[in-house]
């Protein structure tokens, strides 16, 4: 694939600008980084119709062999975009071409990872050499790097370690719950005991009062007030007959005999034995009140055993009731306990996620990773001449690098020789995600540091190898160098 011709009619702070390319060595060059910057994007959201903002404008661009005119205008109401394939006439589906044959199956990830490259970023040899170490990582365990499996399995299990946080207090929470719940039922059914044993007492209290043979029982005493009243009322009859019968007598004395003495001694003697009557019926009173008061705290007695009793009746019920709902309670958390949680649901999904990724990442790194230092190798040897012959990469991601004479550790190397490799690294994963046909590459002020022989060297072996190279800077430097490789370099100016 190469591009041949961007026409920016508007895009950012470019408007109405022709830039035009070469199949071979081309230096992008304008002193604000963020001219190029805006060129380097134009050409992404063309080729994959990204409307975060309005722009307008052609990319000509050749693949496969054929020519092809890519048009978008999002100013527009409606936005319009139109892919012509110039070399047949066919138009074809311009929001689709990353899905079609046209670009080869490029996707944005390799876009932004395989064709477009900048340099290093470090403060020291050592970061820039991490660097290195982390991306060919990245790239071996999830070929296009759009994710890093690596980096999704730590993040999954710092997410499991938190849902497993959650269940152990969960389940320390629940142990205390069931503590709490157990304890009330054991105090409850201690209670429900001791009122169980009150009531017994209280029955015990009732049943002694109604069966008691003594003067207390209730049965004999009823019928000691019965016999009482009923003595009573006859004691009053006789005194009631005694007073007529005496009063009739002398009545009758005191009429038919001339003296009124004998009248007198009937009417004494009546008297005295109407007050004896009287003194045996005031004594039977004063039993029969006495066995009333008698009655009167046997029953107060009972009603107060009774109260007592339904007392204890309704408190049981409670009781038993709150007791009823404990167990119930208790037993749902039985079973409940038998449940999983829904944190130990999401651990298992996590757990079965983390496998997964570990098998996936598996058959990429088998897919890929010898394959791509197979390939980072080949490109290495290329772009130095010869002087790195080969890649030596441990599971640990330790690099080394055979120069014929020696292994040297990455970290011993020159940092344009570990520049060298960061590109190797960025071309072979477009060799490896690609396939046959050679991607352009925008290569980002990459050969600042470098001295004349390795800039020539590079550059040779890119462009010998039918692949465009446009490198964007904004250095005369580097431009200077490009220029004095004895490779025909067009310099386009923003």
């Amino acid at each position: 694939m190469k591009i041949r011709q961007i026409e920016i009619k508007d895009f950012g702070s470019i408007k109405n600008k022709t830039l035009k390319f070469t199949s071979g060595l081309n230096a992008l060059y304008d002193e604000k980084e963020q001219m190029r910057e805006e060129v380097r994007t134009f050409i992404e959201k063309m080729l994959f119709g990204n409307a975060e903002f309005p722009y307008a404008g052609v990319l000509w661009f050749e693949s496969g062999g054929r020519n092809y005119r890519l048009t978008r205008d999002l100013h527009r109401e409606t936005p319009y975009s139109e892919l012509l394939c110039e070399t047949s006439g066919e138009l074809m589906d311009a929001d689709r071409i990353s899905d079609s044959k046209v670009a080869q199956g490029i996707s944005e990830s390799v876009f932004e990872n395989a064709i477009c490259i900048a340099p290093l970023k470090g403060n020291t040899g050592s970061e820039i050499v991490r660097e290195v170490q982390r991306q060919i990582a990245g790239f071996q365990w999830s070929a296009d790097r759009t994710v890093d499996l690596r980096r999704t399995s730590q993040r999954l299990k710092m997410t499991r370690k938190g849902y497993q946080v959650q269940v152990e207090r969960r389940k320390k929470a629940d142990k205390l719950e069931k503590g709490k719940v157990s304890t009330a039922i054991r105090r409850l059914r201690e209670e429900i005991s001791d009122l169980e044993d009150q009531k017994q007492q209280i029955g015990e209290q009732q049943s002694a009062l109604k069966t008691s043979g003594d003067s207390n029982g209730f049965q004999m005493l009823d019928g000691r007030i019965s016999e009482l009243e009923k003595k009573n009322r006859t004691q009053i009859i006789i005194m009631c007959a005694t007073v007529i019968a005496v009063f009739s007598a002398a009545i009758y004395m005191g009429m038919n005999m001339q003296t009124v003495v004998p009248a007198v001694l009937v009417g004494i003697a009546g008297a005295l034995v109407f007050m004896a009557e009287t003194n045996f019926e005031m004594r039977t009173v004063r039993e029969l009140e006495k066995r009333k008061r008698m009655k009167s705290r046997w029953l107060a007695k009972q009603n107060k055993l009774q109260d007592g009793r339904n007392e204890l009746d309704d408190e049981l019920h409670e009781k038993n009731t709150a007791l009823a709902n404990l167990t119930e309670e208790l037993q749902e958390m039985e079973e409940y306990a038998y449940l999983p949680l829904i944190d130990e649901i999401k651990i298992d999904s996590i757990n079965y996620a983390m496998d997964t990724i570990e098998k996936l990442s598996a058959r990429i790194y088998e897919k890929t990773g010898n394959r791509l230092v197979e390939t980072m190798s080949e490109i290495l040897r290329g772009i130095t001449g010869g002087e790195c012959r080969e890649l030596l990469i441990d599971e640990d991601f330790h690099i080394r690098v055979d120069t014929g004479n020696d292994l040297v550790a990455i970290e011993n190397l020159r940092l344009i020789t570990v520049g060298q490799i960061y590109l190797s690294l960025r071309l072979a994963m477009g060799e490896i995600l690609c396939g046959a046909e050679k991607l352009p590459v925008l290569l980002e002020e990459m050969f600042g540091a470098y001295d004349l022989e390795n800039a020539a060297q590079t550059v040779t072996w890119l462009t010998g190898d039918q692949r465009q190279v446009i490198v964007s800077t904004g250095k005369k430097k580097e431009l200077e160098i490009l220029k004095n490789t004895g490779i025909a370099c067009n310099t386009v100016t923003i």
